[in-house]
């Protein structure tokens, strides 16, 4: 089952599910922390992260005026690969966004997932901005009827 967290920039989407997983253990996956303006990576499971951000110019990605690390990206995908070859049946990824709607970042391994989570092979939270659901949707696919709403299917 594909389950989707949206919601604005800064409406605590992230805080909303890294609280959540801590009371969900059997849900792992990766968390895009925001800690005093910077972004770090986080496996769910083993509370390990890195900074993804970076004022680095070699081995980085931009988007915007916001600069990753791609060593780090990797680190993340590797996670979520480890879990699909593992056939892990419940994942968390925060969050999809511009990259890999433009087919990098987290992809291929993030298209994986929501492909498995599709047919019903895993329960997959996914969170995506709010401004950038209408393109994931037609990137994929995917019509109302074939996700729910994160606040549809887990309550506070």
């Amino acid at each position: 089952m594909l389950i989707i967290l949206t919601g604005e920039i800064g409406t605590g989407k992230t805080t909303k599910l890294k609280n959540w997983s801590e009371k969900n253990p059997e849900f792992k996956g990766i968390l895009q922390l925001n800690i005093n303006g910077r972004r770090i990576l986080c496996d769910v499971s083993t509370q390990e992260s890195k900074e993804l951000s970076t004022n680095s110019i070699s081995n980085t990605v931009q988007i915007g005026k916001y600069k990753f690390d791609i060593k780090v990206m990797q680190w993340g995908s590797d996670i979520l690969e480890k879990l699909l070859i593992e056939e892990y049946p419940k994942i968390i990824v925060d969050e999809y966004g511009k990259l890999e709607i433009a087919g990098e970042g987290l992809e291929p391994t993030i298209g994986k997932l929501i492909n498995k989570s599709l047919i019903g092979s895993l329960d997959l939270i996914l969170v995506i901005r709010k401004n950038l659901l209408e393109d994931f949707l037609k990137k994929y696919s995917i019509a109302e009827n074939n996700f729910k709403y994160f606040y549809d299917v887990y309550e506070d």
